[in-house]
């Protein structure tokens, strides 16, 4: 039996599979809100100054979350003060849940969150 791995990386929003993953993310938050597909018009507007900037350190960061080496979903925590951080961005890709990558996702960036000084986690719930 082949074990099946998640990996989870910091990755700057920009990168190709960073970009990829948050579009995706906001095209799924998006089209469950509105009740139909987001036009790729609204996901541009959506990411425009959307602040995904600020995921990198010392106020954030954002990781990409791989299952065996495919882009999978993604997760961000923002500095909120100097000791508390917001949970952001988190998704999965349809294809990959229920593959227990939720939880792995969730437990690693807890731990970022920690390293960059917070002791405290709140939800964006948008």
């Amino acid at each position: 039996m082949t074990l099946m791995t998640w990996t989870f990386s910091p990755e700057h929003v920009g990168t190709p599979d960073a970009a990829a993953l948050r579009r995706d993310y906001l095209d799924d938050v998006a089209s469950r809100y509105w009740k139909r597909p987001a036009t790729r018009e609204e996901l541009d507007e959506g990411l425009t100054g959307d602040g995904a900037e600020l995921l990198t350190p010392p106020t954030g960061q954002f990781l990409v979350a791989r299952y065996e080496g495919k882009p999978a979903g993604c997760g961000g925590v923002l500095l909120l003060d100097e000791d508390r951080a917001e949970l952001t961005r988190v998704f999965l890709r349809h294809a990959f849940r229920g593959l227990g990558g939720a939880g792995a996702l969730l437990a690693r960036l807890e731990d970022e969150a920690r390293g960059l000084g917070a002791r405290r986690m709140v939800l964006n719930t948008r």
